[in-house]
């Protein structure tokens, strides 16, 4: 039983220390940081000590530091893979839809636009 409060406490701790990393990685001041997210400097100070949050910030941390919430819980940046690999299918749609417009135009059919 008293496994569970220790691993809490590590958490904790790890998630404050990626608290400073990311506030010294944006250059942002504690200060700074806390008027971003919306709590008092002293409760933030807090937050990078290692004690537990309580409340929702999330996100308004998240946003101070400019990364995706994913970004923020694991420590891993999150990849836009699936954004990409759609972006990769637009741009040979249109491609071939270029090369199509061109075939059109020079069998003897113009196209305004």
């Amino acid at each position: 039983m008293k496994e569970l409060p220790r691993r809490k406490a590590f958490a904790a701790k790890e998630f404050g220390k990626r608290l400073g990393a990311y506030r010294a990685k944006t250059g942002l001041s504690v200060r700074e940081v806390a008027e971003r997210v919306g709590v008092p400097v002293s409760t933030y100070r807090e937050w990078e000590y290692g004690r537990a949050i309580k409340g929702e910030p999330y996100a308004n941390l998240a946003s101070a530091y400019g990364i995706s919430l994913s970004e923020l819980m694991t420590g891993a940046q999150s990849t836009p893979r699936p954004l990409l690999a759609h972006i990769d299918s637009l741009e040979i749609t249109l491609r071939l839809l270029k090369r199509d417009l061109q075939s059109f135009s020079l069998n003897g059919k113009s196209i305004k636009g």
